[in-house]
């Protein structure tokens, strides 16, 4: 049986804005576009985790496959919609008609789960107010797998223009048409073939997810992991980060810092590291907590190392680290129902409330939090 948890922080509420009069937005929505790029196994199910603060009902449809499933939402549990295997995404370089439309009448979360043998990744969906019209791509690359983004058109008629990155090894632009579910995978292989800081445009919102089939991080240590994030449009990229290592690992985690401007200064812990140009990015492990600061919004990822690395349980996976601007006071996580057996979420918090975090109907004790540098946050692994 699957375990849904309840994480209520109380944090300083700064939700994504384009101004200060305009509506607030965040990972909630009435209306959802998603897709499941290519795993490098068969999936053995493509779920959906929906979840919401209200009692509600909606409907998720593949009209490619012919799907279509009616949910209800329980404030408090989580409602799993399973879609087609078929709806994964197997083409490169080519218009598919694979994308998953989800609606509601209440604002709901949804996470997506592709799952196959000893490969799996998930990643938080976007609701369609999230939604943009430029992008840089986030991945990663070796020599096994390929480095992957997918586009996902919302309307009819939508022009879409690629620029690829020096590293995808793509010199002219790309440019093609997507209606409204539509998807367009473009995949390289290599490890000299990145398509990480590529910059995708449209004339209508579109969808873009990042990541690959199947990846080792570092390069060449195994084993590869499938890896995917929904990546958020360039206009809700922020400047200020704190990190947690990942639970039981050791010596630490990978990051991508990736600049959506030119001249982007970056400092970790206090201490300059880079100038980054527009689609450039910035890559180091980092063993303890960490704080992260540009002076140009940046995409922020942290990336789980395969087992070879340290000889510890766990393979790669991509997470994106949301700025502390866009933090929230209220959280519903959920896990797999099976074949995880082990689950952790990594905490960050302001010194003025760590003695008043809940999980479910107890208290995270204020023991478990340390400080993070000489900031004033405090960080924590909860085990779920």
């Amino acid at each position: 049986m699957k375990r849904t948890n309840f994480l209520t922080v109380l944090l300083y509420i700064i939700f994504i804005c384009s101004s200060a009069t305009a509506a607030t937005l965040d990972n909630k929505g009435t209306e959802f576009w998603l897709a499941f790029p290519k795993n490098i196994s068969n999936p053995s199910y493509l779920q959906l985790y929906i979840t919401g603060d209200t009692t509600t009902s909606g409907t998720v449809s593949v009209a490619s496959e012919s799907f279509s499933e009616n949910f209800t939402v329980t404030p408090g549990e989580v409602t799993t919609v399973e879609v087609p295997v078929s709806t994964m995404i197997t083409s490169n370089q080519t218009v598919e008609d694979k994308g998953i439309h989800v609606t509601s009448q209440e604002e709901v979360i949804i996470y997506g789960i592709n799952r196959a043998g000893a490969t799996t990744d998930a990643y938080m969906g976007l609701p369609v107010d999230v939604l943009g019209n430029e992008y840089l791509a986030l991945s990663y690359a070796n020599n096994i797998s390929d480095s992957n983004f997918t586009i996902l058109g919302t309307e009819d008629g939508t022009s879409v223009t690629i620029s690829p990155s020096a590293a995808s090894g793509l010199s002219s632009d790309i440019s093609f048409t997507l209606n409204q579910g539509e998807i367009y995978n473009l995949s390289r292989t290599g490890a000299d073939e990145d398509v990480t800081g590529s910059v995708i445009t449209s004339d209508k919102p579109i969808a873009v997810y990042g990541g690959s089939q199947c990846i080792t991080i570092p390069q060449d240590i195994g084993a590869c992991d499938h890896i995917v994030e929904q990546l958020p449009p360039t206009s809700t990229w922020g400047k200020n980060f704190v990190t947690v290592p990942l639970a039981v690992r050791i010596n630490g985690d990978t990051f991508r810092i990736l600049a959506s401007a030119d001249n982007t200064t970056l400092q970790i812990d206090g201490t300059s590291v880079a100038t980054l140009a527009r689609g450039e990015y910035y890559e180091t492990i980092l063993d303890a907590s960490s704080y992260i600061e540009a002076d140009k919004p940046v995409l922020t990822a942290q990336y789980s190392h395969g087992v070879s690395y340290d000889n510890t349980t766990g393979d790669p996976f991509m997470m994106l680290i949301p700025p502390y601007e866009q933090f929230l006071n209220r959280y519903t996580v959920t896990t797999p129902a099976e074949g995880f057996d082990v689950n952790y979420a990594n905490l960050v918090v302001p010194s003025s409330i760590k003695s008043n975090v809940t999980f479910d109907d107890g208290t995270v004790p204020e023991s478990s939090f340390t400080q993070i540098g000489d900031t004033d946050f405090y960080g924590a692994q909860v085990s779920v």
